[in-house]
């Protein structure tokens, strides 16, 4: 009978959205604690690496869709497109115009300002 062999990877959270982070940084490291713990398990070493992650982890439910809304009076673009980019999947991050809400996604700073309207 096979045993669990633990392994973990630490990442930088590059600015990115979601999704791009699943598939690029967090399929990497998957792969990397697959590869870990099949050799673990091939040496003979079956015994976690660590303790239940030492007491710091805890679990995060998913983030409901009132802390998803863009409040563009208060918020800098920064922290705007911070949560566009958490909210990549489905519906993406909400924002109220006017009695109108509108759902944001894939958004990015523009290359150069606004053009003005006169």
């Amino acid at each position: 009978m096979a045993k669990a062999a633990g392994a973990w990877r630490e990442f930088a959270m590059r600015a990115a959205t979601k999704s791009s982070l699943y598939r690029h940084e967090v399929t990497h490291a998957a792969v990397a604690c697959v590869m870990e713990a099949l050799a673990r398990i091939e040496a003979g070493k079956s015994e976690p690496l660590i303790a239940t992650n030492l007491g710091e982890g805890r679990f995060r439910g998913p983030v409901p869709p009132e802390r998803r809304m863009l409040e563009p009076e208060r918020m800098t673009a920064e922290e705007a497109l911070a949560i566009i980019r958490a909210s990549d999947g489905d519906p993406g991050a909400g924002l109220m115009l006017g009695n109108t809400l509108y759902w944001v996604f894939n958004a990015k700073f523009a290359d150069s300002p606004a053009p003005s309207i006169t």
